[in-house]
């Protein structure tokens, strides 16, 4: 009888201790934010975002980004052609600004703005920030001067999140990534009317919900491969066609 208590108690024991082993060897969870975003430039996108890191993917498979701290890297990357290239934080800039500066006499990023007021989006407090006036006057002078063409803008709206407070490193990548003026905190809403008359939504967020989100959703898988330069991410065997998905389609001129 006693060594068969012995036994038992022996079992008992490691069955509490199993537990415990396993729990250490769980993914740290870390508060979050899941949410769709479309830009204009850019594409459709899943945003993940922590305070400390950020990932962005393209519902296409197109180009992506991810940055996490110590945001010494913003790292794009495309699921089509499974391969991955890092660029520099101080450098990181819209992959189509060359091309946007070009046609538009300018960039919408380079717009100056103002804080004008709070409002609700999407059921969160944002506050709103629009173009200086001095900025749309200026605007409107050129376009009369044939300086800048009708699809530069003419004024400008943007509404950030009060509700997710993320790292300002973080909060600049995304800017730049879709082409805004970077401001203080994360952007859920961007338009702006350009100069020949039209409104264009430059970013709208859907299905925002908070989350419990772990360090895997900020890795790429281990086969991605490291390309040689940026537009390798999206050289495929139908470029052009990847170029409509990253920046929505054709554009106007």
């Amino acid at each position: 009888m006693r060594l068969k208590f012995h036994t038992v108690t022996i079992l008992v024991v490691l069955a509490f201790c199993r537990p415990t082993a396993w729990a250490g060897n769980a993914p740290a969870l870390h508060d979050g934010v899941r949410m769709q975003q479309k830009s204009q430039l850019v594409g459709e996108f899943d945003v993940s975002i922590t305070d400390k890191a950020l990932m962005a993917r393209n519902r296409k498979g197109s180009m992506s980004l991810y940055c996490v701290a110590p945001f010494k890297d913003v790292v794009m990357f495309s699921d089509r052609t499974a391969k991955f290239y890092a660029v520099p934080f101080a450098n990181f800039r819209c992959p189509v600004s060359k091309t946007l500066t070009a046609v538009n006499a300018g960039l919408l990023s380079e717009t100056p703005v103002e804080k004008k007021g709070t409002n609700v989006y999407k059921k969160n407090n944002v506050t709103v920030y629009h173009s200086t006036a001095a900025f749309t006057r200026k605007q409107i002078a050129r376009y009369k001067a044939q300086e800048v063409p009708g699809r530069g803008p003419g004024d400008y709206t943007c509404y950030t999140s009060d509700n997710q407070k993320v790292d300002e490193h973080l909060v600049s990548v995304i800017y730049r990534f879709y082409g805004l003026p970077v401001l203080p905190a994360f952007p859920l809403y961007a338009e702006y009317n350009d100069l020949g008359g039209d409104k264009n939504l430059s970013l709208t967020t859907d299905k925002l919900t908070k989350a419990k989100l772990d360090d895997s959703v900020f890795k790429l898988p281990a086969n991605y491969k490291k390309a040689s330069k940026t537009e390798d991410l999206y050289v495929s065997d139908d470029t052009k066609d990847e170029m409509d998905m990253m920046i929505g389609g054709p554009q106007k001129f």
